[in-house]
């Protein structure tokens, strides 16, 4: 944000000339009136910073039409899009099953197979919130949130999904794969559509 209003301000002040009326005349000669500045940040430093303190998540995801081994195939993709940074203490982990209106907690499945990975606490995505990151909304750990969104799923038992790694507010990373089965086992495929933020 600093650095766009820095760019902001270099840019009118380039552009713009100020008069005593608090009007400034544009390149063009007309007069429009004086605009302001966003007020500076706070402190990158507060987690909570502009919090909702509502659960990121409600209830439990729509897996009735989804095997196990198929669910934990897709949050090994959303676990792969980014490891948590040292400043993240807690994951958080969510679903969007196919039926699901928003996000909703994942089988407890999910929170087995990311504790063997991290040592960090792993928690339902019902129990975060969200601020200038995710964070536990009891402990204020600051979090990474680990998501997956099924958009699809076929007569072959294939599934087309996103799998998402959110870490700031501008900060995400985000593919959609379509999981099939190859040689016995659900494996994901890239469409080669992604989102980095």
């Amino acid at each position: 944000m600093k650095v766009l209003v820095a760019i902001s301000t270099l840019v009118l002040s380039a552009c713009v000339t100020q008069s005593a009326d608090m009007t400034y005349s544009g390149s063009n000669g007309a007069k429009v009136p004086a605009i302001s500045l966003p007020p500076e940040m706070p402190s990158e430093t507060d987690v909570t910073l502009n919090s909702d303190e509502r659960p990121i998540a409600k209830g439990i995801a729509d897996i009735s039409r989804l095997q196990p081994t198929q669910i934990s195939a897709m949050f090994t993709s959303a676990i792969q899009l980014a490891s948590p940074s040292p400043e993240k203490k807690a994951i958080c982990v969510g679903m969007r099953g196919k039926s699901d209106r928003e996000m909703a907690d994942p089988p407890a499945s999910v929170i087995n197979q990311i504790s063997k990975i991290w040592t960090i606490p792993v928690v339902y995505a019902s129990e975060c919130s969200f601020g200038r990151t995710p964070f536990v909304t009891t402990s204020r750990l600051e979090a990474i949130l680990y998501s997956v969104t099924v958009t699809e799923i076929n007569k072959d038992g294939s599934v087309k999904y996103w799998a998402n790694a959110l870490y700031a507010n501008l900060g995400a990373n985000g593919q959609e794969y379509l999981l099939e089965r190859q040689a016995g086992r659900w494996v994901s495929v890239p469409t080669g559509v992604m989102v980095i933020s």
